[in-house]
């Protein structure tokens, strides 16, 4: 069975994981005439579709402060290719050198919240609360190893890996022995976690490998400190921490891991979605074109406040216009806050 979990599961774990928390330690980590820096860009940065109607929109998240630095770093670059006679080198230098920038203040604020992140996934805490956490987790973890799950997430975080390391010798999650697998290959895993949008532990070299290293490395070698103070030295962080996420789920690598999605979800009947709120277009357009693919395949959502009307809604907007209509009885909505041990064994066995 195939499972998608959301920031929905991180947080049911500590509620520092919420985005209002983390961008909040962000805020007071980069300062207030920065912040209000990177929110002007925000709106600068950010265009409006004549074809919705308006809403508010908070533009407070890390990743829209983070989303234009981004951006920005990248047009400078590619505005580089405007420029191409002799007399235009001191421009290119400046275009660079502002480029360089912005991307060292977006490296500063991903590193900033990887830094959050992992804070709040550290073992060995003796603090009652935080023991009972981890008792869920893991016993969480273990019902997904009885189901041999594939699973697939959004999230950067620790949590969910160390739990099933827990429970089995191994998980799969794209790489072995260090570097990217291409293409991967999961041999004969008891499970397996594909993280969609990247980990702390995910670092893409100067020569544009990304590989994965032990956390405990990491953490000793205060890279995540690193990354948060502007240092781009050692590599970098390999993550979509952005609000531009469909550009960056066609580019390597998680283009890997969408491929690997998209067939998964091919192979399927059945699959579960928690903790998510359907506001990422690529995941989306997946399960819509899982659903689309035929009237039998359902989707079972786990979220505590959300309405199925609301997530036929998003996902029927990602249709083709070559794709069968989705309907509501496909979609089942369960008030399940994760992570939740129950849940997980009241699901149907596979056919």
């Amino acid at each position: 069975m195939i499972f998608v979990f959301g920031n929905g599961l991180s947080i049911g774990f500590d509620a520092r994981l919420t985005t209002t928390a983390i961008t909040a330690r962000v805020v007071d980590s980069l300062g207030g005439e920065d912040t209000a820096v990177l929110r002007e860009l925000a709106e600068l940065g950010t265009p409006e579709d004549p074809d919705t109607v308006p809403v508010e929109v908070d533009r407070g998240g890390f990743e829209h402060l983070a989303g234009p630095l981004d951006r920005l770093a990248d047009a400078l670059v590619a505005v580089q290719r405007l420029f191409t006679s002799p007399g235009t080198i001191p421009l290119l230098a400046k275009l660079r050198d502002a480029a360089d920038g912005l991307r060292q203040h977006y490296i500063r604020i991903v590193g900033t919240v990887l830094r959050q992140v992992d804070a709040c996934c550290v073992m060995g805490d003796t603090d009652p609360e935080r023991l009972a956490s981890w008792q869920t987790m893991n016993a969480f973890a273990a019902e997904l190893v009885k189901r041999r799950a594939t699973v697939f997430t959004l999230n950067y975080d620790s949590l969910l890996m160390s739990a099933l390391l827990n429970q089995t010798r191994y998980v799969y999650d794209g790489f072995r022995f260090g570097p990217l697998n291409v293409p991967l290959d999961p041999w004969d895993e008891a499970v397996t976690l594909y993280q969609l949008h990247g980990s702390v532990a995910w670092r893409r070299g100067t020569d544009g490998v990304v590989s994965k290293s032990r956390l405990q490395i990491v953490r000793d070698e205060q890279l995540l400190e690193a990354w948060a103070a502007g240092d781009m030295d050692r590599g970098l962080p390999a993550v979509i921490l952005t609000d531009l996420k469909t550009r960056y789920t066609e580019e390597y690598p998680f283009s890997i891991f969408y491929s690997e999605l998209h067939h998964a979800l091919a192979n399927e009947s059945l699959v579960v979605v928690g903790g998510y709120s359907f506001g990422d277009r690529p995941l989306n357009r997946a399960l819509t074109h899982f659903l689309s693919r035929d009237a039998e395949n359902r989707l079972i959502v786990w979220n505590p406040t959300g309405t199925r009307d609301v997530y036929l809604e998003r996902l029927r907007k990602q249709l083709l216009d070559n794709e069968r209509d989705i309907s509501a009885a496909q979609i089942t909505v369960e008030a399940v806050l994760l992570p939740d041990v129950g849940a997980v064994r009241s699901l149907p066995t596979r056919r």
